[in-house]
């Protein structure tokens, strides 16, 4: 090989190189704004799943969401959610919370009455989570908010949902 044409070579090496450096930094920062979009998405879709009293009978560990301080003192079964996206999809949560669905020959307590939007909102949240926290794990952090005087405190009604008996 003669210089002209390992000169070539290096030349179009270095050109390759920058486009996937360019390519990298352009991909990282898509990812990062995607990051930060979800992530304030993810705090607004957290606040929805409080403001809607979901943490009435709901914890999720994996987000850090207590249960309400209320349900802890009264000694109520909290169920956690941090897995529930490995069970149900968005669209079956919809209808368990519409209690259009049964599950283990149950309804959803809880009627959801709000907005279609905000229930889309909390069913594409909540089918998101997918954290597998063993149920030991799970008891012992409510037992630590019971022992501690934890948890969320709210006004007593929601405008999204309405318990029927």
């Amino acid at each position: 090989m003669d210089m002209l044409t390992i000169m070539e070579k290096i030349v179009k090496m270095i050109k390759i190189r920058r486009s996937i450096t360019f390519r990298i930094a352009k991909i990282s920062a898509v990812g990062l704004y995607t990051f930060l979009v979800l992530s304030g998405s993810l705090q607004a879709s957290k606040e929805l799943f409080i403001e809607a009293r979901c943490v009435r009978c709901h914890s999720i560990m994996s987000e850090g969401v207590e249960p309400l301080r209320s349900t802890l003192r009264e000694g109520k079964k909290i169920r956690d959610l941090s897995s529930s996206g490995g069970h149900h999809d968005k669209e079956w949560i919809k209808k368990w919370l519409k209690q259009e669905v049964r599950h283990r020959g149950k309804r959803h307590p809880a009627y959801w009455k709000g907005p279609d939007d905000k229930l889309d909102e909390i069913a594409e949240f909540v089918s998101n989570l997918k954290s597998k926290i063993p149920e030991s794990q799970v008891k012992a952090w409510l037992k630590e908010l019971v022992e501690t005087d934890k948890g969320l405190d709210l006004p007593k009604e929601s405008e999204y949902i309405e318990v029927r008996k």
